[in-house]
C-alpha cells in the first residue's frame, strides 16, 4: 500500500506535469491552429487516397469487417493512434530522469508513467480526438468504442509496444545509442505491412510472412472486427491467442533486457548518480 504522504507526492508530480502541459497548450494559439490544420490535412489525404485505390483492394476487405476502403484506411490509422496513446512508458526516461529518482523514495515505474503525461502527450490526445471527429464528419467513418473487445485489443497492443520501449530503454542505457535494431524493424514495418493502410492479402508472399510475426497485424484485424463489425469479446476471444502470446513475449523481452542492461551499466560505471 502507498502511504498518504507518498500518495500526496505522486499527486503533486502528476498535477505539475499535466498542469504544465495545459498551460503550454493554451498559451500557444498559433501552434494549436497549425496542429488542427495538420490533422485535417492528414485525414483528407488518406481518405482521398483510399478513395482512389479503393477498387483494387475492396475485394480483400471483408475479413476486416468493411468493404469500404476509406473506412478501412482511416480506421487503421485511428486504431494505431489508440495503441500509441495507451503505452505510457517512454524509453528515454531511463537515460535522463532515472538517475534523478533512483535513490529517492519513489516507485520508479510510477514516476516514469507520471512523467509521460507531459505536453507532448496532451497534444497526441487532442490530435486523436480531432482525427476521430474529422473522419466521421468528412468521410462518415464511425467506430464503436463502447466495445470491451476493442479495449482489450488496444491493451494487448500497448503491452507489445511497452515491451519494445523497454527493450529500447535497455539498449540506450547500455550502448548510449538512439535506436535498437528490433524496435527499428518493427516500427519501420508497422504502417505498411500490418494491415493498417493496406490489407495483408495485397502484399507479396514474403511480406505476408513478415506480417504474421508482427503483433500490430492482429491488433488491426481484431480491433476492426470489434469496432466495425461489432463483434463481442466472446466472438473475438478464440482468435486472440496469437496476439496474447506475442504481446507477452515482447513484454518479457523488454523487461529482461532493461534489467540486464541497467545492471551491466552499473557494474561498468557508465551510469552515474
Amino acid at each position: 500500500m502507498i502511504s498518504r504522504k507518498r500518495f500526496a507526492a505522486y499527486s503533486r508530480l502528476l498535477y505539475w506535469s499535466f498542469g504544465n502541459a495545459m498551460r503550454e497548450y493554451f498559451s500557444v494559439r498559433t501552434r494549436a491552429a497549425m496542429n488542427i490544420l495538420a490533422v485535417a490535412m492528414d485525414v483528407a489525404i488518406w481518405g482521398t487516397l483510399a478513395g482512389l485505390i479503393g477498387p483494387s483492394i475492396a475485394p480483400m476487405l471483408a475479413e476486416y469487417g468493411t468493404s469500404n476502403p476509406v473506412t478501412f484506411m482511416l480506421s487503421g490509422i485511428i486504431i494505431s493512434r489508440f495503441v500509441d496513446m495507451a503505452q505510457l512508458i517512454q524509453p528515454y526516461f531511463f537515460r535522463t530522469s532515472y538517475k534523478t529518482y533512483h535513490h529517492r523514495p519513489f516507485n520508479i515505474w510510477l514516476v516514469c508513467f507520471i512523467e509521460s503525461i507531459d505536453e507532448a502527450y496532451f497534444w497526441r490526445l487532442l490530435n486523436l480526438f480531432i482525427y476521430i471527429s474529422l473522419a466521421a464528419l468528412l468521410f462518415g467513418v464511425f467506430l464503436k468504442f463502447d466495445s470491451c473487445a476493442f479495449w482489450l485489443i488496444v491493451i494487448l497492443g500497448a503491452l507489445y509496444r511497452l515491451g519494445l520501449n523497454l527493450f529500447t530503454a535497455g539498449w540506450i542505457v547500455l550502448t548510449k545509442g538512439e535506436k535498437d535494431p528490433i524496435t527499428w524493424f518493427y516500427t519501420a514495418t508497422n504502417r505498411l505491412l500490418t494491415g493498417e493502410l493496406f490489407p495483408v492479402a495485397a502484399l507479396p508472399a514474403l511480406l505476408q510472412w513478415v506480417a504474421k510475426i508482427h503483433p500490430q497485424t492482429y491488433v488491426n484485424l481484431l480491433a476492426r472486427k470489434a469496432t466495425l463489425q461489432g463483434q463481442t469479446l466472446r466472438q473475438i476471444l478464440p482468435q486472440i491467442g496469437t496476439l496474447l502470446v506475442l504481446a507477452t513475449a515482447f513484454l518479457l523481452l523488454g523487461c529482461v533486457t532493461l534489467r540486464v542492461c541497467i545492471k551491466r551499466a552499473k557494474r561498468e560505471g557508465t551510469m552515474k548518480w
